[in-house]
Order: C-alpha cells, then structure tokens, then sequence
C-alpha cells in the first residue's frame, strides 16, 4: 500500500508548519509512506539420502528451484500450479522463515513446505491485524526543502544551502554497513526461529544469550543511525576534514559478533534435524540408561558433542553412523547422545558405542571395524556354556583359531572373543575355546564375521562335522628370548616396561588404564625441587618374593631365573629373566648364577633372541664388564651369533643411539673372535623413565615434572621394544640343545680328566704284570706247581674315596709329603688342610682355580692364605681321593687252561694268547679314552662362542711338572707320553692329515653323546668310570619359576598388538593324510559333556598366574 501527500491542495498549505520549515536543519519533507511486510524464505535440501550419481543430484537441484518459484508466486497471488504437485516434491527439503511481522512467533516452528504456504496464506490477514491495517512502513518519499517551499508558495527566511551530495565512498560504507546489520539480524531471526525447534541440540543457555543478542543487536542499530545523522552533514561539508564515525572499522566487528553466534551450533541444528527426520531417539547423557534398559537389541549409539564435530575422525564416524541409521534392519536399534548436557562427560571425539544384550560390547565400533577386518567374533552361544577359567593353567602349546563363518558370506578369517577382544586359542590336546573370559566347548561357540552380508545375529554350526570342516587352527608361534647382562643394568625394570611397551604406543595410553601392568616387583626413589626445597619420593610396585628381590647396592634384584609369558594373538614371547653376573658377593654367586641359567635352558627347546642389556655410556669396559661379558659368551655355541642382540637401557642420557660404550664393546668382540659385527638391525635403545613416570603416577599419584621427557622415553622404548619382538619372530631359533651340550661336555671334561689320567696309569701298571705273567709262564711251562703260583693275579682297581667334607688343601712343596709305599710307587699327601668344610662352588679341583679366591682361607678376597701364608693360587680344593686298591684275584683264564686235559705245551701257548689279548683290551681302551678326551676338546673349540681353554692340556702339563718336581721319571715319561699322543689326536681331528690327505673331522654333538655313552660303559677292573665323574650328564631340568603376564588394556575395542609382523605361513594342525580319522575323532569329543579336570597338556614351566 502506498500513502501519499497531495502537494496541490489548499487545505495542505493551512496545516504547514512555517516554524519547522525554517529549520536550518530542515532539508526534506516526507510526501509518502509505502506500507506492507517483508518475509524471506530459505529451502534447504537434506543430506539424509546419499544422492547416487552427478544426473540425480541435477534433479534434485531443478526440483529445489521450481519449489523456490512456487513459493515466490504464492506470495504475489499469482499462483498457476496444482498445490500437491509441489508438496511430492519438497519432501526432501526442510524450510526457514524470516518475517518481520510476525506477532505470534509462528515462522520459528516452520520447517515444512505446509507451514510455509500456510504461512503465506495468513499474510494478508496479518496485515489487517496491524495498527495502519497494511503493515509496516517500508520505504519513504522525499521532497527538497526548497521545492516544498515553492510549491506552497513560501519564502524561506534564510538561504538555503544546496544540499551537497556524500560521496560515493562514504555513501556504499554507509549503505554496506546497513546490509551487514540487517543481514546479521536476518540471520539471527533465522538462528532464533531454528533454536527453538531444537532444544534437543542447544542448551537453555545458549538460548537465553542468542535472545539478549537479538535486543543488542537493536541498540546497535539505533547508535549506528543516530551516529549517521551527524555524520551527513559533516560528510556533505567539503572543508571538513575530520574522521566520520561510520568509517570506524569497529563497526565490522561489532556486526560480526552477532554473525559468529549464529554459526555456534549451526550444525548440531542441522545434524539433529537430520536424525529426527529418521525417526532416531536423539538423547541426553541423563537419559540413556533408562533407553538401553528398555530393549536387549543391539544397540548402536552416537556419542558427540560440538566439539567432536570438528574432529578429523567426524566424517568417518558420521558416514558409518549413517549407514547402520538408513540400513533397514528390524533387529538393532539406532540412538545418538549429546554429550554437551548435564551428565555429559567431556567428549573430543565422536565414537560409536555397540552393545549387545544390555553389554557394551565395542566403545569405539568405527575403530574395532577397522581394526578386526576380515576377522570373526565369537562367543558362547549362551552364557550357562560359559565356565570358569581353572585356578591354574599350564603354559601349553596354544593354537590360535580360524573359522569359516556358517553365515552366506562363508568369511574365513582368525577368531576373537566379542566381549575381551583378545584372540580365542586351544589348548593342546584340549577340547576347549579359551580367552580372557572363560572357556566353553567349541559346540556351543557362536560366530559372527564382519561381513556386511552376516547381518546382526551370531550363527552356530548345528552339526558337529560342519563345525570341525569349518576350524583352521595353529599353534602359537613359540619364541623365547634370553635375557643377560651385569648386575645393575637394569634388566628387571626393563621387564616392567618391556610388557607396557607391548601394550601402549604412547604414555598417555598407558595412563588411561586404571591399574599399572607390572611383572616384577621393584622400589625407586626420586627427588624433586619444590619451593627451594628437595623432596624425596620412594615408589614401590609389588611385594618381594624369594626369586625377585628389591636391589641392593652391587647385589643382582634377581635371585633366581623366570620365565614370563606373553601370550599375543598367535604368538608366545617368553622373557627369560636371569640374575645379573657381577654380584658384590663374589665369583662363587656367578658362577652359581651361571649355572642357573643353563638349567633353566634345559626347560625350552630353542632360543630366538639372545639379549645383552648394557649401559650405553660407558667409554671403557671395566674389569667387571669384561668377565661379565666373557663368562657369557664362553656358555653360548657360536651359532647364538646369529641371534645375540644388544638393548642399551637409559638411553636417554645417549638420545637413544650407541654412547662411548659402541666402540669398546665391538673391540671386545672382535678380540674374543665372535663373528658379530654391531649394527642397527641388532642394538635396541630403550630408557625406564617412561614407566617410572607410570609407577609413581600409579602408585603414589604423582605426576613428575618435565612430562615430556617422560613421554619421549616411552614413546621411543615402545618403537624399539616393538621392533625387537618383530625381530625375534623373523630369526631362526637356536637349538638350546647345542648350547647345553658346550655346558655338560665341559663339565664331563672337568670330571673324567682326573680319572682317565689315573687309569691310563693303572692300564700301563696292567700291561706291565701282564708282561711278567707273559715271561713267568713262558719260562717255567704250565706245570700244576707254576701254574698255582699264577693263579691269582694282583689288579689295581681305581677307587674314588669321598673325603668327610670339602676341604682347601695347599699344594706347596712346603705343605705336602710324597710317600713311597713297598713298590716304589709314589702317592702325595696334603698335609695343610687350609680350609675344611669349605664349600665353594666349584668342578675345577685344579690348582690355582679361580673360585678358590673366594674361599674363607683368603677372606674371600684373594689374600695369602691365613693359614700357611702362602698365595691361593698355589691351593686346591679337594672333594675326594682317587686312589688305587691292589687286590688279589683268579684270573678266570688261566684257571680255565688250569683246569683243561690239554698239553703243558698247549695251556701254555693259550695261556699266553689270553694274556696278549688282554694286553691288547687295555691298549685299545687307552687308546679309546686318549681320543675321547682329544674329541671333547675339539668339540668345545669348534662349537664355543670364544675360544675354549683346552682343560686336558692344562692338567697334563701340571702333573708332569709336578712329576719332575719330585724326581719320578717313570710317571713323567708315562705323562709326557699321553700328553703327545693326546696333542696328535686332537691335532689330527681339528686340522685333518695332510700326509694321508685326510681333512678334519670335528665330532657333532650326536656323535659326543654316544662317546659319552660308551665311556659311561667302560669298566676298569670294576670300577665304572661314570662312577668315578664328579658331575652327571643329562639332569632333569629344575623347578623353574614361569609367569603369564595379564596383558589387559582400557580399550577394548582395539586390537592391541596389530603392530606384530605377521608369523611364517605354518600347515594346519588339523590336516593331514588321516584327516577323516581326525576328524571323526574329533567331532566325538566336541559334544562331549565338560569334564571335572583338564586333559593332560605338554609339560612346560609351571605357570603360577592365571591365563592372560
């Protein structure tokens, strides 16, 4: 409607105002007034439907504009199209409206193309409804002052100034700023009308603020109109010079408040229309546990809020949740919760909850699609078939398990538990499922793959013989890594940490579970400056047990070995955890320790890993270090080389590469002529700050400072920790047996070399009574009167005698007689018994060994001895004696011949043919032992990580000075000889013969063993030798102390350890020629009833934990 002033009647010049005319400040008169009302409509299209292809989104766009175009007839009356056509097509469009008279705020509730029309329709009337009963003033005519004046026929009492004209400049600043006022206050109306249709979305509050906004907005509006009006006569004065206040830039900024605040939860808006339209149940966090109590569907739930809409991980989260949204599936339910409410907690990112029968199965469903792709889950098909884990559980062979899903996509792929997330095994010769939970026969499993064609339920095979054509199960990938280094590197914390790195990538990871993963107990204290002040904390983890101690200073933390398991979705690490070498107590705890450790290796059959711990700072190699490393080495077969690795530990201190200890320790290497050059592939860099940080934060909660060293070591200790594992499963194992062979081939040597010299002795003693029966007989005939003398032979019998106790004798020719008996022979005696009861840990009764140093004679510190004063390199430590018995005996043929009707010319011919070939029985057993004893030593020099001292040797060289030190020529040139014959031998075996052209021929480890065999055989004059050697080949390996570490993380929806390499493609346990056989079998035992106690497994460790 427009009013207007009809400037050519008199009655208009009578009402004039003359007063206001002359205004100075008068420029214009108003002649009309345009009235009415403005509304803007906006269609949006929703993104609820993915649109297929480019042709389909075209249509959608030309249905979007022809529903514009409708619309804008509508409002001008001139309307031509049927109503309903319109309607079909903006089903997919939602609507906005902005009017600006609107008295009872009906365009807020308007979404629909029916509201908009109606809507429209009700203008009209709404017009009415207004004061003027046509709406609203819009628009203005204006007339010049001097015009009107004229034309009423007036005369201005003062000179009218020609209004000057702004220019363009100031004019578009003044008309932009306008624009961007009302196209705020547009926006804000609309933001208003949207957030009252979605208080779902936008909290009570953010509502209160948009409405106060919208009242500040109008205060805007008038200081900018007000500040306009002096702003124009200013701005049409050319000699003004001064700055107008609408060219303040405040003013964007101002307006662009009001602008950001409609765009805050502009798309919570927009997100929530969208799930409503679905017919979603669109919850706050108050509200879920009555929904999910409701229903024992499976329930999938969209956990954000408006920060987690900006996340990166928002697309894929919202594009997967609007997949199991649109899926038209009557089984599952779908629910999203904001978490921007009250009882919300803080939520960064969006993730998608699943629960299946009231039981949060997956707290991140995205993530575990992602991560268990191409897997099947199971569980038991009913809880009743789930039983407990036993309360002990040997560490058996475990087979992890593939399945062929009985649903049509026939996935087959390796089994995981729904509810743990860890992989489902078998025992060996087990018919039990196992994992975290529980275990349950495989008839009663349930199976569901992640195939989109599976559906929502899990399936079961009904028959037996289905079900076990459908198993592809293996065996864990069994690997074993042996842990050594001195005492203080730190090997027992490297365990703690070596188990978390498994585990978590990060530290912060870590922190999230509530408890701290630990195998080991152990104790720190650190200190922090606090307000000028040190304070000292002490962390504890654990409790002391009799195989693991807290350390002392010097003193190994570890008393005994242990074995700690970690079971890893096919794979089996095993950490040999071993007491450090180098204890403060001396030589003998080493080589006790030693000996532990090889007992232990007894209870595995291969090593994968051989890992040396060492500190990485140290620029030379002490005494202590190199003992350290030497007595390790010398009990490792040199094919090990292959698999020693080297773990730096507070690698920190060298920014996690080698340190000044590199270049001493590749020299040790070098000079010790082990074949191992060091490189990246085998040294490792690791640092127990990272779980320092976790214990205390654990354990005491304390958070240390300078968290980001912390996080650096941990972050860095896990890559190395991971790719050492990675490392271990791609190396060939060693065979342990070779190692051990090296341990109980020396300790034969040290126990048969005594012995052997003394029965070759008594073997020459032999041969020589045999030449005087020889001589005798020869001599006198076979009369009955010779023969009766010669009837009993005098045998020397080698006979060990067990002294009362062990003792340290001194071996000084000041400290012990030679006595001759009636023959002539020679025997020893120690006559200065340094220690007795001494019980040092030795199997080297030589003089001078090292042990000896530490025995109480020399205050266990290589002192002189305080008994006789003389060095404890000139002592012995004796266990027994070996002596020799003379004893007269029938020779048993001489008295057959005795008996005989032959001749005297015949029973003396046989008489001397038995002598002879009894001469000749004792020439080959000497011959037999020389060779074994050559045997042994060629074996230890070819087969040992450094080179072998050759024993024999040694203890040949001392007798013969020992012999020439008491002026026997007889036993010196009986030893000299032995020693020659031994060194050819041996020689001849290492290095072949060039003359016949023979090559060397180093026994194996098989054919040691039966040369160990055959001399546990021999018999001298009734003496067994096994009977005679100290130390026994082949004792059953001891109790050894074996622990499954728990390996639990705080999401469960992942797979934690995805990083492990896959293992070497293995055959299934199941197939075979007789798979029918098997099978049938097999399918027998599936059905059975559960029995009360588990299937005898395969010895291994005792396991004193439970299943991890």
């Amino acid at each position: 409607m427009h009013d207007t002033l009809d400037l050519s009647t008199e009655e208009l010049q009578e009402i004039v105002d003359e007063e206001i005319i002359q205004a100075e400040e008068a420029t214009h008169v108003v002649t009309g007034i345009w009235w009415g009302t403005r509304t803007a409509i906006t269609s949006i299209a929703s993104p609820v439907c993915s649109i297929p292809d480019a042709k389909a989104k075209e249509a959608q766009l030309d249905s979007q504009e022809r529903v514009v175009e409708y619309l804008g007839q509508l409002l001008t009356g001139k309307v031509t199209t049927a109503y309903t056509a319109f309607k079909e097509i903006s089903k997919s469009l939602t609507f906005r409206v902005n009017a600006d008279i609107d008295p009872n705020k009906q365009s807020a509730r308007i979404s629909d193309f029916d509201g908009v029309c109606d809507f429209i329709g009700e203008i009209p009337g709404t017009l009415k409804r207004t004061r003027a009963e046509s709406g609203i003033r819009i628009m203005y005519d204006l007339v010049p002052i001097k015009d009107f004046a004229q034309i009423m026929n007036l005369e201005l009492e003062r000179e009218v100034q020609i209004v000057q004209p702004t220019d363009h400049e100031y004019q578009n600043r003044a008309l932009c700023l306008f624009d961007k006022l009302y196209a705020a206050r547009a926006n804000l109306n609309s933001y208003l009308q949207a957030l009252s249709q979605h208080e779902l979305s936008v909290p009570k509050q953010h509502i209160e603020t948009a409405n106060t906004n919208s009242l500040r907005l109008n205060d805007l509006e008038d200081k900018l109109k007000s500040e306009l009006c002096q702003d124009l006569s200013r701005a049409r004065d050319p000699s003004f010079k001064g700055r107008l206040k609408l060219n303040s830039p405040e003013w964007e900024a101002d307006i662009q408040k009001f602008e950001s605040l409609t765009l805050q939860y502009a798309a919570k808006m927009t997100f929530e229309s969208e799930i409503t339209a679905l017919g979603i149940k669109y919850m706050h966090p108050n509200n879920t546990e009555t929904a999910y109590s409701e229903h024992e569907s499976d329930i999938y739930t969209l956990y954000y809020s408006d920060a987690a809409m900006v996340a990166p991980s928002w697309k894929e989260h919202y594009t997967k949740f609007m997949e199991l949204a649109c899926a038209k599936n009557t089984e599952q339910l779908v629910y999203v919760v904001d978490c921007d409410f009250e009882a919300g907690q803080e939520l960064r990112v969006p993730r998608i909850e699943l629960r299946e029968n009231g039981e949060i199965v997956a707290k991140d469903f995205v993530a575990e699609q992602k991560n268990f792709a191409g897997k099947c889950f199971v569980h038991p098909a009913t809880l009743a078939d789930m039983e407990k884990l036993p309360d002990k559980l040997l560490d058996s062979i475990r087979r992890s398990v593939k399945i062929r899903c009985p649903c049509a996509a026939a996935t087959t792929g390796d089994c995981f538990c729904r509810v743990c997330k860890r992989a489902i095994f078998y025992l060996k010769d087990d018919d039990y499922i196992y994992c975290n939970c529980g275990r349950y026969r495989p008839a009663n499993a349930a199976f569901k793959c992640l195939d989109p064609a599976h559906g929502v339920s899990y399936l079961k095979y009904e028959d037996s013989e289905m079900l076990l054509e459908a198993y592809d199960y293996q065996e864990f990938e069994q690997h074993n890594i042996l842990i050594l280094g001195e005492t203080g590197v730190g090997k027992s914390t490297f365990i703690n940490g070596f188990m978390n790195y498994m585990l978590f990538e990060t530290l912060d990871k870590a922190l999230e579970t509530p408890d701290l993963h630990w195998a080991i107990p152990s104790s720190f204290k650190y200190t922090e400056m606090n307000n000028k002040k040190l304070d000292t904390f002490t962390v504890t983890v654990g409790e002391e047990t009799k195989a693991q101690r807290y350390s002392l200073d010097g003193e190994s933390a570890t008393r005994s070995c242990v074995i700690y398991v970690l079971h890893m979705n096919g794979l089996t690490l095993r950490l040999i955890d071993t007491p450090g070498i180098g204890d403060t107590r001396g030589l003998q705890q080493d080589k006790k320790n030693v000996k532990g450790i090889l007992q232990t290796l007894k209870s595995v059959e291969k090593i994968s890993t051989v890992l040396f711990l060492i500190k990485p700072n140290l620029s030379r190699l002490g005494q202590v270090f190199n003992f350290c490393m030497t007595e390790l080495l010398s009990h490792l077969h040199k094919e090990t080389n292959q698999n020693i690795v080297f773990g730096f530990t507070n690698s920190r201190s060298t920014n996690y590469s080698l340190g000044d200890t590199g270049i001493p320790l590749q020299k040790l290497l070098t000079d010790k002529k082990t074949d191992i050059t060091i490189g990246y592939d085998n040294t490792f860099f690791f640092d127990s700050e990272g779980f320092r940080y976790l214990a205390a934060y654990k354990t005491i909660n304390k958070e240390m400072k300078e968290r980001t060293n912390f996080e650096t070591s941990f972050r860095n200790s896990a890559e190395e920790a991971r790719r050492l594992v990675n490392k271990t499963i791609r190396m060939v194992a060693h065979e342990v047996r070779k190692t051990l062979s090296l341990s109980d081939t020396r300790l034969y040597i040290e126990g048969l070399k005594t012995p052997m010299i003394l029965i070759n002795k008594i073997a020459d003693e032999d041969q020589e009574e045999i030449e005087k029966h020889k001589s005798h007989i020869t001599e006198f005939g076979m009369s009955n009167s010779a023969l009766e003398d010669k009837l009993k032979m005098t045998i020397r019998k080698p006979v060990k005698k067990m002294l009362p106790s062990p003792r340290t004798v001194c071996t000084d020719n000041e400290c012990r007689t030679v006595n001759r008996d009636a023959a002539g022979k020679e025997h020893v005696v120690y006559r200065q018994i340094c220690h007795d009861h001494c019980y040092i840990k030795t199997t080297n009764e030589l003089i001078g060994a090292p042990e000896i140093s530490t025995c109480e004679a020399f205050d266990y510190s290589s002192k002189p001895c305080r008994e006789c004063g003389h060095e404890w390199d000139k002592h012995q430590h004796i266990s027994y004696n070996l002596t020799v018995e003379e004893v007269k005996v029938d020779d048993p043929n001489i008295l057959k011949i005795y008996n005989s009707n032959k001749s005297k010319l015949e029973k003396a011919e046989e008489a001397i043919k038995s002598l002879s070939r009894k001469k000749e029985l004792l020439g080959e057993r000497k011959e037999f032992i020389n060779h074994s004893l050559a045997s042994f030593g060629a074996y230890l020099s070819s087969t040992a990580m450094v080179k072998y001292n050759d024993a024999t040797i040694t203890y040949l060289d001392y007798l013969i000075d020992n012999a020439k030190k008491e002026g026997s020529v007889d036993s010196q040139r009986q030893l000299e000889e032995q020693r020659r014959i031994y060194k050819e031998q041996y020689d001849e075996i290492t290095k072949g013969n060039p003359k016949l052209d023979l090559p060397p021929k180093v026994p194996s480890y098989a054919e040691i063993m039966d040369i160990i065999v055959q001399l546990d055989e021999i018999e001298v004059n009734g003496s067994r030798i096994k009977d005679l050697v100290e130390e026994k080949m082949n004792n059953p390996p001891p109790y050894c102390n074996s622990v499954t570490l728990s390996l639990e993380t705080a999401s469960k929806e992942i797979d934690s350890f995805a990083w492990i390499e896959q293992p070497h493609p293995r055959s299934s346990c199941a197939h075979s020629s007789t798979r029918e056989k098997k099978q049938r079998k097999k399918a027998r035992s599936l059905s059975q009833t559960p029995r009360t106690e588990m299937t005898k497994v395969e010895s291994m460790p005792k396991d004193e934990n439970l299943l991890s």
